[in-house]
């Protein structure tokens, strides 16, 4: 588990009669990245004073919670980060940066994750998560992270549930987000996930995304190790935030 306060965390506090003068003061740990509930206690308390930390702590650490069910090492995530923008340019020893655009496009060509297992640059993504063991499965996060361009704040299932242009409708539908959740193998889940980034025009939440993929996959080989408290299952995780954000205009 950890603990991160974005601009979707503030505007939830909002929501939870939170004073502005303790949302403002928050904003100074806007993106910083908490392994321990302990330092991100800390941290707040040194923002907002001891006081208000008392108060309002539950509603703080409520929205602030990120949890990753297998990309809970926080080098592991920052190396996942490094390869994602590194397909765009990467920088040589001597300072100077080169395209690796050329790298993207294979990986954004290949039409099943077997096929990215033929790509040089899937292999520098397994250095640098070795204890990921899934071949396949990280194979599909490579290939979907090639068709990302920008990377989002807001969770990955979240962001499928936003709204379209004010129709009233969720940018992906529920019927196609019931389809992607009912993938009965890698294969399946890896063309809904990727048609799924296209409608969301490239823009996804890097960690969020890779962290589904792994999760799922973690799930589907070994079923009788799935967590007793469902809403950490990857179904009801994905679920729950899809129509936490499809409620908020469709009511």
């Amino acid at each position: 588990m950890a603990y991160e306060l974005t601009e979707y965390s503030l505007d939830e506090l909002k929501d939870k009669k939170v004073e502005q003068s303790v949302i403002d003061l928050l904003e100074k740990l806007l993106n910083q990245d908490f392994d321990k509930a302990d330092d991100f206690i800390n941290a707040v308390k040194e923002c907002i004073g001891e006081s208000k930390t008392g108060q309002y702590q539950k509603d703080i650490l409520n929205v602030a919670r990120n949890f990753y069910a297998i990309l809970r090492n926080k080098s592991a995530r920052q190396a996942l980060i490094k390869w994602w923008l590194d397909l765009e340019e990467i920088k040589l020893p001597n300072g100077k940066t080169k395209s690796n655009r050329g790298e993207r496009a294979k990986l954004r060509r290949c039409e099943k994750p077997e096929e990215i297992l033929l790509q040089s640059y899937f292999y520098d993504l397994q250095q640098k998560l070795p204890y990921i063991s899934d071949t396949l499965a990280l194979a599909s996060v490579a290939g979907l992270l090639a068709h990302v361009k920008t990377n989002s704040e807001y969770s990955f299932p979240k962001q499928l549930g936003q709204q379209k242009e004010h129709s009233g409708k969720a940018i992906f539908s529920e019927l196609r987000f019931q389809q992607l959740l009912a993938s009965h193998d890698i294969d399946e889940l890896y063309e809904n996930l990727r048609r799924a980034v296209m409608q969301l025009n490239r823009t996804a939440n890097v960690l969020s995304l890779a962290d589904g993929v792994l999760h799922w996959s973690q799930e589907q080989r070994d079923k009788n190790q799935l967590s007793e408290r469902p809403e950490q299952r990857f179904k009801f995780a994905w679920a729950k935030a899809y129509f936490s954000e499809v409620l908020t205009y469709s009511k």
